[in-house]
């Protein structure tokens, strides 16, 4: 799945990368590579088994942060969506879904 993001608490990657951890909980790793802007991302890992990567969004303005949630298979649809919308929308943060990324059809779909 992928999100984008926005904060007006981070203006760096490493701020919003934090801030998503406290409010995700689980472990952060820096990680380097050359397939994401700046070359390095975050990779946040959670006790249920979901992982996020963090990472600058070259794209747009509006959504700063692009955050690949991966580990969904084996959760509930509706646990990911409460994680979204109870945990991370409410700490102030602006989310949007991205459906056929990087497609002709892609859809972006703000959360509210």
């Amino acid at each position: 799945m992928n999100l984008l993001c926005s904060s007006a608490l981070s203006v760096s990657l490493a701020d919003f990368a934090k801030e998503f951890l406290q409010i995700v909980g689980g472990e952060v790793e820096l990680r380097e590579s050359s397939n994401y802007v700046d070359g390095y991302y975050f990779r946040i890992k959670t006790e249920c088994g979901l992982e996020y990567k963090v990472t600058l969004n070259e794209d747009s303005d509006e959504w700063v942060f692009w955050v690949v949630v991966s580990g969904i298979e084996g959760i509930n649809a509706q646990i990911l969506d409460d994680i979204i919308k109870n945990k991370i929308i409410r700490s102030g943060m602006r989310v949007a879904k991205v459906e056929n990324y990087g497609k002709k059809e892609q859809t972006i779909q703000e959360y509210i």
